[in-house]
């Protein structure tokens, strides 16, 4: 006959405290919020106050239940890749900066001759000189940046 006794097993888990296991959680919440805790109380087949009391560090999960939440939160675990380029990540980055601003130029001159009325040409001029003002800030960031 099976034992009645409670088991000694621990049923919470014991979060670790690394900085990896932070950033998973930050991101597990941030991802969680974009598709409502309903949603993964659906697919964990759960109600939303499990999901709660689960980010709060009060109960466990099954291997199942996890990969149902990250689906629904199209997340996907991953492993940073040893011995990828920062310096050639840094130049692409750069690269799509010196292209989203010359896309504002272009926009600019386009929205001189498209606009209708002045205030709109005005509001559409100060958007994108606004955006400009930022993407030139992170390039110049970028290019002062030590080792570019």
């Amino acid at each position: 006959m099976p034992s009645t006794a409670s088991t000694s097993r621990n049923r919470f888990a014991t979060f670790p405290d690394t900085p990896s296991a932070r950033r998973n959680l930050t991101r597990l919440l941030r991802e969680t919020t974009t598709v409502s805790y309903t949603q993964i109380a659906r697919v964990t087949v759960h109600d939303k106050s499990w999901v709660s009391r689960f980010l709060a560090g009060n109960g466990l999960i099954s291997l199942g239940e996890l990969l149902a939440w990250l689906d629904q939160c199209e997340l996907m675990l991953a492993k940073d890749v040893a011995g990828t380029d920062p310096i050639g990540e840094d130049q692409a980055l750069l690269a799509r900066l010196e292209a989203a601003l010359s896309a504002l130029d272009t926009l600019k001159s386009n929205t001189l001759e498209a606009c209708r009325c002045e205030r709109e040409c005005e509001l559409m001029l100060s958007l994108i000189g606004l955006a400009r003002v930022g993407l030139e800030h992170l390039l110049q960031r970028y290019r002062s940046a030590p080792g570019m």
